[in-house]
């Protein structure tokens, strides 16, 4: 706890919308409470320990980019080499551009109505457009992978998105039973992104999904972590738990019984460091079944000024996976600590106010941005724990795929900081390269390439204002 939190100041603009997307809390909340008020009397106990999307799923390395694609206000996409030149346009109605790892293509439409309008998936090299019907509005990226799911604001729907393959999975159908009642948020995807997995809430069960061959197969508990060909789930009995780990396939690896837990990550096949409410840390051998108590973190971190440790004995409110599984940011009223591998506590940071990360987490990141519901955001690396920069005003737009570059921006301008990395832009920031490399700046009267590791001038792209770009590979 070395480590001064940056004093904080003004201005959140929520305006912005491309990189890595920022998490819809307020959706997320409505669509809690559907969840919570349909589940049965008695099924109240909630895991929350890991990021929204697990380990992200599909090459986590930072994709290099050949091309940058550019939507204007009259839908116009076209597509420029890294010297700005021209070199494919195509013509569509679908609203937004966005990169999600397809080899020679990006995503239309994500910034429309997607169940009204559809999806579509651009050819970078003959500028065809596949076309993708989904059910629901609101489509995100299941982590660093291909996927998509998409859903209501409610839990009686969920679909599983191919673009790849322009197919969809009704998940919902997988479940069985009468009225199967899902947690879109709960949803995970493996690291080779072939499998699926999230929480059925009527029956606390965890729906395991082979996306290859669409199916799905039921395991008892809530959904905690999908890695390694595992499967590590949560039942409720009443002052503890019970931790199973199973195959992707269901057979079961090992299960123990700790105190109730808030967060939870794997870090091999068979070991996962667990933490509880109170701040206990500890490494759980599921081929042994045996649980190792590492440390106590209650001494060690920080609590909101009157607060009673006799009566308030709840510390730890939110873990995230970060790092490739090397780290795990934990989240306190007025700390963000960091644990290693073996549950080791690396650092810790006061804070003023409860964070939160400002970018969906996709469990690759070296870096997390953190900040309260509005107000400043800083930048912290993972690995060390140390705070790498921090931004007074402006939104959190997009981050690298390591996380240690963010672009933050209002209506006019922006900048693009982190490891190394400091240069403002002069309009509002559209899209940022996965290596961090370059980002797109939107004016009222131009779209620009800007390399923010130089000084050098801008590329035009247009003469217009973009609505939306991304970096991909051609």
């Amino acid at each position: 706890m070395d480590e001064a939190w940056p004093p904080p100041s003004i201005d959140d603009d929520p305006s912005a919308r491309h990189g890595r997307r920022a998490p819809n809390y307020a959706l997320r909340r409505i669509v809690v409470l559907v969840v919570v008020v349909g589940v049965l009397a008695g099924a109240a106990f909630l895991v929350i320990g890991r990021g929204d999307d697990g380990d992200g799923g599909g090459d986590t390395a930072a994709a290099g980019w050949d091309v940058v694609v550019v939507q204007q206000p009259d839908g116009t996409v076209t597509v420029h080499d890294a010297d700005g030149e021209e070199v494919l346009s195509a013509e569509t109605d679908l609203e937004g551009v966005d990169d999600i790892g397809l080899a020679g293509a990006v995503l239309l439409g994500l910034d429309g109505e997607p169940s009204a309008d559809g999806l579509g998936v651009l050819d970078l090299d003959d500028g065809g457009v596949a076309e993708l019907e989904v059910s629901f509005d609101e489509v995100r990226r299941l982590g660093r992978s291909s996927l998509l799911i998409a859903h209501p604001t409610t839990g009686t729907g969920l679909e599983l998105v191919v673009p790849a393959e322009n197919r969809t999975i009704d998940l919902v159908e997988l479940v069985g039973g009468a009225d199967p009642l899902v947690d879109p948020f709960t949803v995970q995807v493996d690291d080779t992104g072939g499998v699926v997995a999230f929480d059925e809430l009527r029956n606390s069960e965890t729906v395991v999904v082979d996306v290859a061959e669409g199916t799905g197969a039921s395991l008892p508990g809530a959904l905690i972590d999908l890695a390694f060909g595992r499967v590590l789930t949560v039942t409720n009995r009443g002052e503890t738990v019970l931790l199973d780990l199973s195959e992707t396939t269901g057979e079961r690896v090992g299960t123990v019984e700790t105190p109730r837990v808030v967060a939870a990550m794997l870090v091999d096949d068979a070991t996962a460091i667990v933490v509880t409410a109170q701040g206990l840390v500890s490494l759980v051998d599921f081929g042994d079944e045996r649980v190792e108590e590492v440390v106590d973190l209650a001494p060690l971190l920080p609590v909101p000024p009157g607060t009673d440790p006799a009566v308030d004995t709840e510390i730890v409110l939110q873990g995230v996976t970060i790092a490739d599984r090397t780290r795990m940011a934990l989240f306190g009223e007025r700390y963000v600590a960091f644990l290693d591998e073996a549950g080791e506590l690396v650092r810790s940071v006061d804070v003023p106010m409860r964070q939160q990360p400002r970018l969906d987490p996709t469990g690759a990141e070296r870096c997390i941005t953190v900040g309260a519901d509005s107000g400043p955001a800083t930048l912290l690396d993972g690995s060390t724990g140390a705070i790498v920069t921090a931004f007074a005003e402006g939104t959190v737009v997009a981050g690298s795929a390591d996380g240690c570059v963010v672009a933050v921006t209002d209506t006019t301008s922006g900048v693009v900081a982190g490891l190394e990395v400091d240069r403002s832009v002069d309009g509002a920031v559209v899209a940022l390269a996965d290596d961090g490399s370059a980002t797109v700046q939107s004016a009222a009267r131009s779209a620009e390439l800007v390399a923010v590791g130089d000084d050098g001038d801008p590329v035009e792209l247009l003469d217009r204002r973009a609505t939306s770009a991304a970096f991909a590979r051609r």
